[in-house]
């Protein structure tokens, strides 16, 4: 995923991940003490217009709840190893 978006991504597609990314590493340069808790704030605000809007397609569910993700790794988590879709 890392490799497409900095390597094979046209320059005119990359646009709006520039945006989104660009402002999250601006706040966290910004962020005053620990960075876990700038992403743990980051976080709390997206759930939340998420959860106004009420919007709830895979992304929230990956954010909201940790057992949904393996460990501290970020990997997808599916019984016995499998996603099973």
């Amino acid at each position: 995923m890392w490799r497409y978006l900095l390597t094979d991504a046209t320059h005119e597609s990359l646009s709006a991940t520039r945006a989104v990314l660009g402002g999250f590493l601006d706040g966290l340069a910004h962020a005053r003490g620990d960075t876990s808790e700038y992403f743990k704030a980051v976080a709390s605000t997206w759930l939340s217009e998420r959860e106004d809007s009420r919007t709830f397609d895979w992304r929230y569910y990956l954010v909201k709840y940790p057992s949904m993700r393996e460990g501290a790794t970020g990997i997808y988590y599916g019984v016995d190893g499998k996603l099973g879709y």
